[in-house]
């Protein structure tokens, strides 16, 4: 702070006075008609200044642990993988952990239980179970999935899944163009019955066509003994729309056993 004397005429009046550096204050009035002005200096750095070093010091912090994050993951990945591999022939080749010494400790989720019953033949199930998924790829995929476990539950005989068509992307793949279905059909061939169409014969005797329904995503196994089993044994074939993501995660373990076949 600094004090300085001016000489004046006028007593009494507030102004403002310019200068490099200086704010006016106040007026003081003296015995002698003198002004007194008290001044005073301005802040070298502002508020504003300060927050805006101390963002662009964070930013630079990190940057530079960003790379030395990435760099530690690289490394750490390298020394895993030489880890993880032997040699054999003087070259590297990743160990096999199921003839690994440790093979012994572990074991494949999809193996079936050997007290898990096979899958009932297509003359002795409760009728066809006809699937039309939607949505993209993806969701189609957890479709199909469901749709295994689904026709396991009501001992039902599987009719190879319908693709969705008609959504904006406006895909016209089936089936057979994008998974093996040859493969599809044996490979669960232990937990369901699947066939690629309803036969000619069995859709002659029906009465009606199959029943289209669509039930609430999340359903639980006994939603679907409750509700679409007996429409089931009354129509003889059931075709379930719309189905991405219609059956509940919480599974008993052999229900889990038969998704993670698929």
């Amino acid at each position: 702070m600094y004090d300085v004397i001016l000489s004046s005429m006028v007593v009494g009046k507030s102004s403002n006075v310019e200068g490099s550096g200086f704010k006016y204050v106040s007026i003081l009035h003296t015995q002698q008609k003198h002004m007194c002005l008290r001044f005073q200096k301005k802040q070298l750095f502002s508020l504003s200044f300060i927050c805006g070093l101390m963002l662009f010091a964070l930013g630079l912090i990190s940057l530079f642990t960003g790379h030395i994050a990435s760099h530690l993951e690289y490394y750490s990945f390298q020394f895993m993988k030489g880890a993880l591999s032997t040699k054999l022939d003087n070259r590297h080749a990743p160990i096999n952990i199921w003839k690994s010494k440790a093979a012994k400790v572990y074991y494949g989720c999809s193996d079936r239980d050997p007290h898990m019953p096979h899958a009932v033949r297509q003359r002795s199930s409760n009728g066809y179970l006809l699937i039309a998924t939607s949505g993209g790829l993806n969701q189609q995929r957890t479709g199909i999935t469901d749709a295994v476990v689904v026709a396991r539950v009501l001992n039902a005989t599987l009719v190879v899944p319908e693709l969705d068509h008609n959504s904006f992307w406006k895909d016209d793949s089936d089936f057979v163009d994008i998974f093996d279905v040859e493969w599809f059909i044996a490979s669960l061939a232990k937990d369901v019955t699947i066939v690629r169409r309803i036969p000619d014969k069995v859709m002659r005797s029906m009465d009606k066509p199959p029943y289209t329904m669509r039930v609430p995503r999340k359903s639980t196994p006994e939603y679907y003994l409750d509700q679409v089993l007996p429409i089931l044994l009354r129509r003889r074939a059931v075709q379930l729309t719309k189905f991405d993501y219609r059956l509940a995660n919480n599974l008993d373990l052999t229900t889990t056993k038969a998704a993670l076949a698929v």
